[in-house]
């Protein structure tokens, strides 16, 4: 009797393992593009933390940057390894520890990204709407910085206490898996409905008011550049000469620089600010479209528990590829800025050719 439950067990072990290597086999893509994100990501942020830190006076902007980059680094060094192990093990993960770390990782450090994107965006509408107001000094940005940091801990922390060993169906009837995700303690609670409900809440807020502040920058933006357009023409009906260089020149200096005597260091920084604001904005639009197909599917998950049974292998595997478009969001900040920061750009110039000759 003994003996036949041992093999009757025995059995089930194998086909749960089974079951687990096709699945993993099935997400193969999804870790080669975890992996590359990873690689892209460590190389990316190492240089953006670097060149930042070194070849860039303080402000509000480095700032805000070199946080993005330290947060985008962890994630990628130790995020990055628990989605990998946690797909590689998705029926047998038994490591209660890492599934808590892993889930951890990822509330946390998603939870700062997006809180730091948005007090960027509020940083960036004072300075444009409100420019004679009481301005976000760069200690006051650091400080902004860490209580990111402080609430992105604070949001993620349910999920240490909710999360760990889970038993999930699979395919096969009959034969259940052990999978990183709701402890069954809390499946039948309402603490995961809860907790998944004021994350929605939170990302809808942040969405939101990215959203409302750089359109209110655009529309200012619009608006200065429609007043100059109009004074000029004024001032050409006067009588007054301009050529239209200058007038050109002048539409396009939207962004006025205080206590500079220097005309062209003046047109210089006025043209760099221009810049990191558009960058800063591609910045924002990237965290929010990399963020959309994560958040749609995740409430379409806790909506309909059963949504995705019903689909076949490869409707699952292309969806939760698509679930991992928001690590995008880690690697994506150096490329924008080596397209949009010429100063960022040139210097990575400079570091590969001194690499190349050394090697």
């Amino acid at each position: 009797m003994n003996s036949s439950l041992e093999e009757t067990s025995t059995n089930m072990i194998r086909s749960l393992e089974e079951i687990n290597e096709e699945h993993f086999n099935a997400l193969i893509p999804v870790v080669v593009i975890l992996v590359v994100i990873m690689v892209i990501g460590i190389a990316g942020n190492s240089l953006v933390l670097y060149i930042f830190k070194r070849k860039y006076k303080p402000s509000n902007h480095r700032c805000f940057i070199l946080y993005l980059a330290t947060i985008d680094l962890l994630f990628d060094v130790f995020g990055i390894p628990f989605m990998i192990a946690s797909t590689r093990h998705i029926y047998v993960f038994y490591n209660v520890a890492a599934c808590k770390i892993h889930r951890f990782i990822n509330y946390s450090f998603a939870s700062c990204s997006g809180i730091t994107v948005m007090t960027i965006a509020i940083e960036r509408y004072i300075k444009v709407c409100k420019p004679n107001g009481s301005q976000i000094s760069t200690n006051t940005a650091r400080g902004l910085c860490f209580l990111s940091g402080f609430v992105g801990v604070v949001l993620a922390f349910p999920s240490v206490v909710l999360y760990g060993q889970s038993t999930v169906e699979t395919k096969r009837q009959n034969i259940t898996g052990i999978a990183c995700f709701t402890q069954d303690k809390y499946k039948n609670t309402p603490f995961p409905f809860i907790y998944r409900t004021i994350l929605a809440i939170c990302f809808i807020v942040i969405m939101v008011t990215i959203c409302i502040c750089y359109i209110l920058i655009l529309r200012r933006v619009k608006t200065h550049k429609a007043a100059l357009e109009m004074s000029f023409r004024s001032i050409i009906r006067s009588g007054d000469l301009y050529s239209s260089k200058t007038q050109h020149n002048a539409l396009n200096q939207v962004v006025l620089t205080k206590d500079d005597d220097s005309d062209k260091n003046e047109i210089r920084l006025k043209s760099t600010v221009k810049t990191r604001k558009t960058m800063m904005f591609v910045v924002a639009i990237t965290f929010i479209i990399s963020y959309i197909p994560y958040f749609v599917i995740t409430v379409a998950f806790q909506s309909d528990k059963h949504f995705m049974k019903t689909w076949n292998m490869t409707k699952t595997d292309v969806l939760k590829i698509f679930r991992t478009l928001y690590l995008l969001n880690s690697f994506a900040n150096p490329i924008i800025y080596g397209f949009m920061d010429k100063k960022f750009r040139n210097e990575c110039k400079v570091l590969m050719h001194r690499f190349i000759h050394r090697g």
